[in-house]
């Protein structure tokens, strides 16, 4: 519903506003006119963007950044600003601070809600106990808050635990939000943040992992935690959210009354956008926590002896739609394939359909589709996999299950 761009600064003589590669940010306001219920927002500051205390700490500069703020939603077409302070009153960020930002940032708030009218957004981001911040002097100057709850440990602890357990560092999802709550924060502007990321050691950080785990390590699900994470031997070595965690923060947020979730970041989702969807599907379509169907491409011509095939694969398939959590799409003719629409898919079946059917874009897609390993695919023959048979089912069976698997289907930024 809501897009935020990283980032906006304080400019160098703190009166105004820097903004990181504007001509982006164009391009993603452009995203408005197909879809005119989007907002668009422009997120300032980030981890070591600094100028905030000097640009608060004087009326004459706090009012100038507040108009120049006004001056870009109306230029670029945005929606609203949000203030990504990290953090007032102190400096572990490498940034100038002082103890009057305590003040100061509540007389920031109320100066761009002036300049900023009841017409346009103001958020802001915050740490996830709360702190250095005076929440309840400024609650109302503000349209939500979104609740940074990640990067709240380091290993061996996880980053994002949902509550307290056996693998949760001294923040966690629950606690944060408590904190806000106990803060003045009204639940209806409280946002949920959660990490589409996930946070390691050196070997691992700052991204998941690669597809075949080396010797030694294995995924694990925290009961206690709810939460899934990657061990080295018994010891957490890398934390991370996957679309069952999702879930159950979807639920977490809903039962509490929550304004709903963020997320950082969109490029750090999979091929397929399994986490996203899965926020999407809970949140906005089915108003409870549910995990995203997998999206299986079933490829198969019409001829009798192919059809009598693929139709035997179709109807086993359908009988495991909700035991496998998936969706099934049939197409007959890959000439009428749009350029990257097989990216979309965790598994291609290839039914007797050999490319010489396909459009040149098409081949080149499912090339790249293996190539760079966005999903899985695996081409069967009727000679050689008999389906009317209880030997062929359970083949197919198990071809479908392992192709199916969690581990296939995380993305993949760096590898061990």
């Amino acid at each position: 519903t809501h897009i935020n761009y990283a980032f906006g600064h304080v400019n160098d003589t703190y009166n105004g506003v820097r903004i990181s590669n504007p001509e982006r940010l164009r391009d993603i306001v452009k995203l408005k006119d197909e879809q005119p219920r989007l907002k668009v927002m422009l997120s300032i500051g980030g981890w070591g963007s600094g100028g905030f205390s000097e640009m608060a700490s004087q009326a004459s500069t706090r009012e100038s950044f507040a108009r120049d703020c006004r001056r870009i939603v109306e230029e670029y077409r945005l929606d609203g600003i949000d203030i990504d302070w990290e953090y007032p009153t102190q400096s572990s960020a490498g940034i100038v601070s002082s103890p009057d930002d305590w003040d100061n940032f509540t007389l920031l708030m109320r100066d761009l809600r002036h300049a900023l009218g009841s017409r346009y957004l103001l958020t802001i981001a915050t740490v996830a106990g709360g702190a250095y911040i005076d929440l309840a002097a400024c609650i109302d100057y503000l349209d939500f808050v979104n609740v940074m709850t990640y990067d709240m440990a380091n290993p061996p602890h996880h980053h994002s635990a949902m509550q307290p357990g056996d693998v949760s560092g001294r923040m966690t999802c629950t606690q944060g939000i408590e904190a806000h709550l106990s803060k003045e924060v009204p639940a209806e502007k409280l946002v949920l943040g959660v990490p589409f990321y996930g946070r390691g050691d050196e070997r691992y950080k700052p991204y998941i992992y690669a597809r075949q785990l080396p010797e030694g390590y294995s995924e694990r699900w925290s009961e206690s935690c709810q939460v899934p994470y990657l061990a080295k031997g018994d010891t957490l070595v890398l934390g991370y959210d996957n679309a069952r965690s999702l879930a159950l923060k979807c639920q977490y947020v809903l039962d509490k009354g929550l304004r709903g979730v963020m997320y950082w970041e969109y490029a750090d989702d999979n091929t397929q956008g399994d986490k996203r969807r899965t926020l999407a599907l809970s949140l906005l379509e089915r108003g409870k926590g549910v995990v995203a169907p997998r999206r299986v491409l079933v490829i198969a011509e019409h001829g009798k002896d192919h059809k009598t095939f693929a139709d035997a694969a179709l109807r086993w398939l359908d009988t495991q739609r909700e035991a496998l959590n998936i969706e099934v799409t049939r197409v007959s003719d890959m000439r009428g394939m749009a350029a990257g629409e097989i990216a979309r898919y965790h598994l291609i079946l290839q039914f007797d359909y050999p490319p010489h059917a396909w459009s040149e874009a098409a081949m080149k897609d499912l090339q790249r589709y293996i190539d760079e390993g966005q999903g899985t695919h695996i081409s069967f023959s009727r000679d050689d996999l008999h389906l009317e048979n209880e030997e062929g089912l359970r083949m197919f069976s198990n071809e479908i299950h392992k192709a199916l698997s969690e581990r296939t289907h995380h993305p993949s930024h760096t590898e061990p």
